[in-house]
């Protein structure tokens, strides 16, 4: 079992595709302009999702 810091600059990479994922679709979400409930829950993922990407990235030092 990986020291679970190790285990994170690891798993970097990938958070910060995930991360730039997340803001490619919430900005796909906000250009849409009819709104729908699932929409906004949508919105609300992405937004999440990438609060918990930067919570685990700033502490060791990546930048978002």
């Amino acid at each position: 079992m990986l020291d679970p810091k190790l285990e994170t600059k690891y798993f970097a990479p990938k958070l910060k595709k995930d991360y730039e994922y997340f803001a490619k679709q919430l900005k796909a979400f906000e250009k849409k302009k009819k709104i729908t409930p699932g929409l906004g829950w949508a919105k609300m993922l992405c937004r999440q999702r990438m609060t918990e990407i930067e919570m685990v990235l700033e502490p060791l030092g990546f930048e978002v």
